[in-house]
């Protein structure tokens, strides 16, 4: 068995519960995310590969808008995320009263479309919570709003499949086309800025 590739002596104390990850805090301003899904649980090799095409996929499309990532594999699928620990807070509905948010915001749509058309992948934006509870939670979980610039950054590579769903799992299936629906219906909200 190959050891985990991250200092187990820096993980610190529990940070947030992702839809997909356990977040830590890791070391001297860092986060370590730590799988633990559903998708993950029942078919490893297929989410990974998820999150490997996901993370490429990101730094394609998205670049300095991609927080900086590193992604760990090691023995049979197993893996650990690092990112630097910003100074921001998830972007919530009502930021994008400010012009310059929501022109950042609409850039992050529209080249989301583009990798969608281009990759047959959506980007996972809002995160499993938000997708669920979005009546409650006005905030789009997987990009944050630095505190000094305002700048919007996305923390998560998370991928919903598109054209091909490739999972044999009916359930994973149907959570994905819910998820990508649901989150076609927050853009369109968002975007709205009513």
């Amino acid at each position: 068995m190959m050891q985990p590739p991250y200092d187990k002596g820096k993980v610190g104390r529990f940070f947030a519960l992702g839809g997909e990850h356990l977040v830590y805090r890791y070391g001297n301003g860092q986060l370590i995310k730590v799988p633990f899904a559903f998708r993950y649980l029942i078919d490893k090799k297929h989410h990974c590969e998820n999150v490997r095409r996901g993370y490429d996929l990101y730094r394609k499309y998205f670049g300095d808008s991609f927080l900086s990532t590193e992604l760990r594999f090691y023995d049979n699928d197993e893996y650990v995320i690092i990112q630097k620990l910003l100074p921001a807070r998830t972007l919530h509905k009502s930021d994008l009263k400010d012009e310059l948010v929501a022109k950042d915001f609409e850039r992050l749509v529209s080249v989301s479309k583009v990798m969608a058309d281009a990759e047959h992948i959506m980007p996972d934006f809002f995160g499993g919570w938000r997708l669920l509870f979005s009546g409650f939670m006005h905030t789009v979980g997987n990009v944050l709003i630095e505190h000094d610039t305002k700048r919007l950054t996305l923390i998560d590579f998370g991928v919903f499949g598109m054209a091909e769903m490739e999972s044999k799992n009916t359930l994973v299936r149907f959570i994905e086309r819910w998820a990508i629906k649901k989150q076609e219906r927050l853009f369109k909200d968002f975007l709205s800025r009513q």
